[in-house]
């Protein structure tokens, strides 16, 4: 565990999901926080090109305050990139509406997780665990042995929720949209066998 350190994300190319992917896991507000029995009614899906409308909506609702973009092409970019399986991204459906979603993407120790959003009327109820469960299945599809998101540092009930979903703290890292906002790195571990090193220790870079 290395904790203390200060990380930054890798950069990438400037377009606007990618430029939301490096930053909008810190926002408080996107989080379910409270961990809870989650109902039979909820289904875990990937996203369609029905879910469009509702994405936009829940990531504008989540993220406005601290960040401005298009949220129809944010949402646009989520269903271009799982398409051409670069990402995964999950929905969350309840009463058939769409109620909460999350990305999966590669970065260079495993996989990240960018966004995390579930409806204002919908927390506690376990759909953020049942997001992040299905994200841990595609991850290990996918070969990622360890994944890694970010909270915001004064965020005590985000960090909470996800220490109680198996997700340990193991740094700090620097939003590079919303300067001056830190977050705290977590990570959890997939599987060990899919380590990228043989001997299971961390490789260089």
């Amino acid at each position: 565990m290395t904790s203390g350190c200060t990380w930054r994300r890798p950069r990438y190319d400037a377009s606007i999901v990618q430029a939301l992917f490096a930053a909008a896991a810190s926002e408080p507000q996107a989080l379910d926080g409270q961990v809870g029995s989650m109902s039979l009614a909820t289904h875990v899906r990937g996203m369609q090109d029905e879910d469009l409308l509702a994405v936009a909506r829940l990531s504008e609702d989540a993220f406005r305050d601290t960040y401005r973009f298009d949220w129809q092409a944010n949402a646009q970019a989520l269903l271009d990139a799982s398409r051409a399986g670069r990402v995964d991204v999950c929905v969350a459906e309840r009463d058939d509406a769409v109620v909460g979603y999350c990305n999966l993407r590669a970065w260079p120790i495993g996989g990240w997780i960018d966004q995390i959003v579930v409806a204002r009327d919908q927390r506690q109820k376990g759909i953020g665990r049942a997001l992040l469960e299905a994200t841990v299945v595609a991850a290990r599809r996918r070969g990622y042995w360890k994944l890694s998101l970010v909270v915001s540092s004064v965020d005590a009930g985000a960090l909470t929720f996800f220490r109680a979903c198996g997700w340990d703290l193991v740094g700090t890292m620097t939003d590079e949209i919303a300067r001056g906002i830190d977050g705290l790195l977590l990570s959890r571990i997939v599987d060990h066998a899919l380590h990228p090193n043989p001997n299971g220790r961390p490789t260089s870079g």
